[in-house]
């Protein structure tokens, strides 16, 4: 990184929201400490699946949430000195929950999930429904996408964030609210305007950060 400033040029890392689920990992064992998980309907971290494995989402509404990010984000910077941020797969994604139906997932394989050889794509978590009723998950209004149920392949809409705000309330602004985060961060980190790419947008993105759409498909 000092070899690429010193020829004028910037280097911007890609980071994902999702915290791995990992003991004596600061990120992880920070937003425990701190609360800062998207909760499950049965009031636990709601564990869901994305690169890194099993991951915690973090709910970015909570009050605690700008301040262990910028912290997390600072302890990371003080070792490379990026430039700016590349945040990606915030609507949030998630490679579980591929019916829609997983308000509930669990690590049944703590030492192989993904097993050796499996793609990282590949769930390897078992997710289950626990309310048939919710209507959260089962609207009297379905809007029948073609994804599947409104929570396919994202964080289960009835999960609730901070003051029990339900996911279905809010899932459209995961990714401002984490730019918001993220540009509140990088600018007291860096001192400076920051340079942030996002994949998921909302009204007012602009005024936080920059957006890309190559990604059409998520």
């Amino acid at each position: 990184v000092k070899h690429l400033h010193l020829n004028n040029q910037k280097f911007v890392t890609i980071v994902d929201p999702g915290i791995m689920v990992y003991d004596n990992y600061p990120a992880y064992d920070n937003g425990v400490k701190d609360d800062v998980f998207i909760k499950d309907i049965s009031g636990k971290p709601y564990l869901g699946q994305v690169w890194p494995g099993p991951t915690y989402f973090p709910d970015w509404i909570h009050p605690n949430a700008t301040t262990w990010w910028t912290n997390e984000l600072q302890s990371f910077y003080d070792g490379i000195p990026i430039d700016g941020i590349w945040i990606d797969m915030n609507e949030v994604s998630n490679f579980c929950n591929d019916d829609g139906q997983g308000q509930v997932c669990v690590n049944s394989n703590p030492d192989g999930c993904p097993a050796p050889g499996a793609s990282q794509t590949d769930c390897c978590l078992v997710c289950s429904t626990v309310d048939e009723n919710n209507k959260y998950e089962y609207p009297p209004y379905n809007i029948n996408n073609n994804k599947g149920k409104l929570s396919t392949k994202t964080a289960a809409v009835s999960s609730t964030h901070y003051n029990n705000i339900s996911e279905y309330d809010v899932h459209n602004l995961f990714g401002l609210m984490e730019q918001i985060s993220t540009n509140i961060a990088m600018t007291e980190i860096r001192n400076k305007r920051p340079f942030l790419l996002s994949r998921s947008s909302y009204l007012s993105t602009g005024v936080h950060s920059a957006k890309w759409t190559g990604d059409n498909a998520a």
